[in-house]
């Protein structure tokens, strides 16, 4: 069984970390969707930064969206 997460965001880049931290544990999520709701630049770089960390230290896919309001 495969499973997709979706995790919503708008400047939550201080909370993204440790919810990703409890994805990685879990074997049967296969892709993380990570849908950014406007945030401020300074956040959506944050944001950014974090899921390319994360990109290299697990084997998930890992995709980042942005909405532009």
């Amino acid at each position: 069984m495969k499973l997709s997460v979706a995790i919503p965001t708008y400047n939550s880049s201080n909370y993204l970390i440790d919810c990703l931290n409890s994805l990685k544990k879990i074997r049967h999520v296969d892709e993380i969707v990570i849908n950014d709701d406007c945030s401020s630049e300074d956040e959506y770089y944050k944001i950014l930064k974090i899921k390319e960390d994360f990109s290299k230290s697990i084997k998930k896919n890992i995709l980042l969206n942005r909405n532009d309001k």
